[in-house]
């Protein structure tokens, strides 16, 4: 549960350094179009930008 808990964590992190990136790279944007471009990083695949991950990369746990 630990691991979990920890992955979760480091993820929010990730997004959040994402979110302020984007605000970084987009001064003149709103919060609200701040959030819909992230949300469309998180939905683009990889060959786009994207975040998208095969899950052939995660490997089931013991």
């Amino acid at each position: 549960m630990e691991r979990l808990l920890l992955t979760l964590d480091l993820v929010e992190s990730g997004i959040e350094l994402t979110w302020w990136r984007l605000r970084r790279e987009h001064p003149e944007a709103t919060d609200a179009e701040i959030d819909a471009r992230l949300a469309a990083w998180l939905r683009a695949p990889r060959h786009q930008g994207g975040r998208a991950v095969s899950p052939d990369r995660f490997p089931p746990g013991p």
